[in-house]
């Protein structure tokens, strides 16, 4: 799966070199014009995607960051039977940074292999409101959850909007020993040429440890 990966980078930074090799080897003196203008526009491009990852990284700054805990349940509105609300565990989410979310909401259940889980066959097993604003240092009750949850092992999405406007979203992660921890998807910094660049270095350091690891199993 991993050379896949490589695979495809090397792909890419080939067509990138091909293009000015072409033009030398076709044009000759004649192509040395256009592949200066090639490379400045490369250059121009990384310039445009470094100033993109600016502005994310400045956005980084106003994204709030939560706690999940595990409470008791003294009342269950929507559930009556007392031996029902023993079989739900309680969910509260805490704002620990100084940036407030807004419309803060559970969105979808999704399972093992991340795929989503039609509402109709966990809904009932959850008692949550629909939407929060949770103010820097607030603490509220995101839902009560079934403890059948867990035994599927599955993943809650949790979405909610920053004070810049944007949507982010948050994962909780269910285990059958009643577990849980909470987690956000893996963001990829923008850019397809600064990307490609740094793929191409990730697998020569790769090989360069493998090759480092190898060499000191062979003396053992």
């Amino acid at each position: 799966m991993k050379y896949k990966f490589f695979f495809k980078n090397f792909i890419a930074l080939f067509i990138l070199l091909i293009i000015p090799a072409f033009l030398i080897l076709k044009f000759k003196w004649e192509g040395l014009l256009p592949t200066i203008i090639y490379f400045q526009l490369l250059v121009i491009e990384a310039q445009a995607e470094i100033a993109e990852r600016q502005r994310v990284m400045y956005s980084v700054q106003f994204e709030p960051f939560f706690n999940i805990t595990k409470e008791a349940i003294s009342k269950v509105t929507s559930v009556s039977d007392d031996n029902e609300r023993r079989n739900l565990c309680r969910l509260c989410i805490f704002n620990e940074s100084k940036n407030p979310a807004y419309r803060l909401g559970i969105t979808r259940l999704v399972d093992k292999q991340n795929r989503p889980i039609p509402p109709n066959e966990w809904k009932n097993k959850f008692v949550y409101q629909k939407f929060h604003n949770l103010m820097p240092g607030q603490k509220v009750i995101l839902c009560d959850v079934h403890v059948s949850i867990f035994e599927i092992e599955s993943s809650l999405e949790v979405l909610y909007y920053d004070q810049l406007g944007e949507l982010k979203e948050l994962f909780i992660k269910f285990y059958k020993d009643k577990s849980f921890f909470i987690f956000q998807p893996e963001r990829r910094l923008p850019g397809i040429l600064l990307n490609i660049i740094e793929n191409f270095r990730l697998f020569l350091s790769y090989q360069r440890f493998r090759k480092y690891f190898h060499s000191k199993n062979s003396l053992k």
